[in-house]
């Protein structure tokens, strides 16, 4: 009997999920010590591409390739590549002409494997990064990404929300 009411507990568990850690307030997006992988994960390599792919790499995944708009920029990063996120929202990143993608926007619901997004909390960055010390100062805070040293998160945060969360290639001319 205790073995049928112990694997009846685990199956109520695994079917309600673990992995966020309890309910949050509406507006307060956990972080948590559970990393995530997903569709919507952005990182360690990169976001439905990795960084470093070619325009044909970004082309075949589905995202569409344009000219880069922004005048100063066009030489050393002559396109960009939008693609359509599951929430609707458009995910976009950087093409280098040396170093292929190398620069990824984050979107709507999409995270670091840590919990990151945008509109975490300032507190939720130093508990993800620890080695960040002054989350949500203003400035835009590059934090090393676990499990790729040729990587950085480059987060800017308003109100000790985070506001932009990019992932890019260390190397780059973008």
């Amino acid at each position: 009997m205790r073995k049928a009411l112990a694997l009846a507990g685990l199956l109520v568990l695994t079917a309600c999920g673990t992995q966020g850690g309890g309910i949050e307030p509406p507006g307060n997006i956990a972080v948590t010590d559970v990393l995530t992988r997903d569709a919507l994960t952005l990182g360690p390599d990169g976001h439905a591409v990795e960084l470093g792919a070619s325009e044909a790499e970004v082309t075949a995944a589905g995202w569409t390739v344009r000219d880069q708009p922004a005048p100063g920029r066009a030489q050393d990063c002559p396109e960009i590549a939008t693609i359509q996120l599951p929430n609707g929202e458009d995910g976009t990143l950087t093409i280098s002409a040396k170093a292929g993608v190398s620069h990824i926007s984050a979107g709507g619901d999409m995270h670091t494997p840590e919990g990151v997004r945008i509109h975490s909390l300032a507190a939720d960055v130093t508990k993800a990064y620890p080695e960040v010390k002054d989350a949500g100062s203003g400035a835009d805070l590059t934090v090393p990404v676990p499990g790729n040293p040729q990587a950085s998160y480059v987060i800017k945060f308003q109100s000790g929300q985070v506001l932009f969360l990019d992932l890019k290639l260390n190397d780059t001319d973008c």
